[in-house]
């Protein structure tokens, strides 16, 4: 694919959607002194089987009538699971429902709705506010507890009324847009987001820097996360689908820099590291094109933990490049898994994107948008990878079809897939008759092989659906170079079912291959092969 066609498909995608290791940490080390730094790495390195990304829209969503009922809305659901860390969002970059003197809020300078607003008056009374009071439940529990701050939410572009804040409204030559570009594009163009800030003033970034330094202040937050990908877009370049420059990297890595050195400085103050996390495209390629030099900022020792995309096309998706190439330089990550958008509720698929992120290499699991009231299966079973081997899973090629729309002007505004996803790893895929085979990545978290060496595998199968579902009929699959034969039919619904050893299958990436025989369709239209899973199932223990 031409390059320039790559950045588009990158940034597009995006706004809709141990040499060098010591060195680094040597580096940060000079900044603090040895017990200090001998803290952050432990806090670092502590286990995060499960990361939970709450946006903290409890004081949004309806009128909360005490400081218990609002800590059971959705923090009490992840006391006594397998989720050891919470991320805890409180607003919209600039505008926030704890009690800042800095950012605006939803009460001040003017009740943005009232309901909020007296929300946040109901937690002040009773001498706390929502980050406070989950600070203090969630370190009652055990639990690590991040501030994390959407560095350019874009929501407000949407909702000014409720959104907006009023520096926003006070600073336009800030923003990259005008209101009146909510109404000229459609929300598929990076235009249409017309309240993101830009980069490039350094009166936004300082901004910023006094609202999270404020926070590591006042609150007793184990770390904060800079989530870059809410929404990953900071720079003018990327209005106009090109990538940043070499002085807009600069200017981004420059500003992770004052991050990390204002973490170190508060918590020599409070005597306790504050840890650094900021969440970024899943790729080294998209982290350039929208102004991240992830590679520098790892090397450099910029950040302490790294969760890890959008999240919301799993289980398909490769995270194992940049997944090494941070623990090069001695940084956990944590892929997203996004509730929202992923397109799958069975238990089943769920289990497959934790076992493919695990399988990858990853540190543990990240959560976003998944906001459950009591403990849900997610958060009881995905954390913990030796348990999470033995249960029932499919494996699913990653279906691609809302990405589709976005050619189309009608996709869904939040996505972030296709900076990192193959051609052969997205569905649908158009097959037309030739000689050559067309080939799905199919991602398998599982040792299947040794599974069935041991005994404990009870079935492995492989099923595909296609359209025109006749093409069934006519289809001649292999598995990784392995012709495998019909078991099941269905030309009514298209589905396939086929036989396949336990051996064939790999741990990691398997391919898939079709190529079209004899058939009554027309060969020049293309057939679509829709899905391609794998359904695993193991004996009891």
């Amino acid at each position: 694919m031409p390059r320039h066609l790559f950045v588009i498909l990158t940034i597009f995608v995006l706004i809709i959607v141990h040499a060098g290791a010591g060195q680094a940490r040597g580096e940060q080390s000079n900044a603090e002194d040895q017990v200090m730094a001998q803290q952050r790495e432990a806090a670092k390195n502590r286990k995060r089987r499960i990361i939970y990304n709450n946006d903290g829209n409890e004081i949004l969503i309806r009128r909360v009538e005490s400081v218990e009922d609002f800590l059971r809305m959705r923090i009490e659901a992840a006391v006594g699971t397998q989720v050891d860390s919470i991320f805890y969002c409180t607003g919209t970059t600039t505008l926030y429902g704890h009690d800042t003197l800095i950012a605006d809020r939803f009460d001040s300078p003017v009740d943005k709705v009232k309901d909020w607003a007296d929300n946040m008056r109901l937690l002040r009374k009773a001498g706390t506010d929502q980050l406070e009071a989950t600070i203090r439940r969630g370190h009652e529990a055990g639990l690590e507890v991040f501030w994390s701050h959407r560095i350019n939410d874009s929501h407000d572009a949407v909702d000014p009324v409720e959104l907006l804040s009023q520096w926003k409204a006070d600073h336009p030559e800030c923003l990259m847009g005008k209101p009146e570009d909510a109404k000229k594009y459609p929300q598929s163009s990076p235009k249409y987001w017309w309240t993101t800030l830009d980069f490039e003033k350094q009166e936004v970034r300082d901004y910023l820097l006094r609202i999270t330094e404020e926070v590591c202040r006042l609150y007793d937050v184990d770390g904060i996360e800079i989530d870059y990908f809410r929404y990953p877009m900071f720079f003018r370049p990327n209005l106009d689908f090109e990538p940043a420059t070499q002085k807009q990297l600069d200017i981004l890595t420059e500003f992770q820099r004052s991050i990390m050195q204002m973490s170190v400085r508060e918590g020599a103050k409070r005597g306790r590291p504050i840890l650094v996390a900021a969440r970024v495209p899943a790729s080294v390629t998209a982290c350039r094109n929208v102004g991240i030099d992830v590679e520098r900022w790892l090397r450099e020792g910029l950040l302490d933990i790294m969760p890890l995309g959008n999240g919301g096309a799993w289980p398909n998706v490769p995270v194992e490049e940049i997944t090494t190439l941070a623990h090069t330089y001695d940084v956990p990550v944590y892929p997203c898994l996004k509730h929202s958008g992923f397109g799958h509720s069975d238990i089943e698929t769920w289990r497959a994107a934790a076992a493919n992120a695990r399988q990858a290499g990853a540190d543990g699991i990240y959560f976003f948008n998944h906001f459950p009231s009591e403990p849900s299966p997610q958060f009881k079973e995905l954390g913990d990878p030796v348990n999470l081997a033995r249960l029932d899973k499919r494996f699913t090629a990653t279906d691609v079809s809302p990405y589709e729309e976005i050619l189309l002007g009608s996709a869904p505004r939040h996505i972030g897939l296709a900076e990192v996803l193959p051609p052969s790893m997205g569905l649908p895929a158009r097959i037309f008759a030739g000689d050559e085979p067309y080939i799905v990545t199919l991602q398998i978290g599982d040792d299947l092989a040794e599974a069935a060496r041991q005994g404990i595998l009870a079935g492995a199968v492989l099923k595909i659906r296609l359209s025109p579902p006749q093409e069934v009929l006519a289809m001649k699959v292999k598995l990784n170079g392995k012709p495998v034969t019909p078991a099941e039919e269905n030309v009514e619904e298209g589905w396939l079912t086929l036989h396949a050893e336990p051996g064939w299958y790999r741990e990691g990436e398997n391919e898939v291959s079709f190529l079209r025989g004899a058939s009554n369709v027309d060969a020049r239209a293309p057939f679509l092969v829709h899905e391609v899973q794998v359904d695993v199932t193991y004996r009891d223990k």
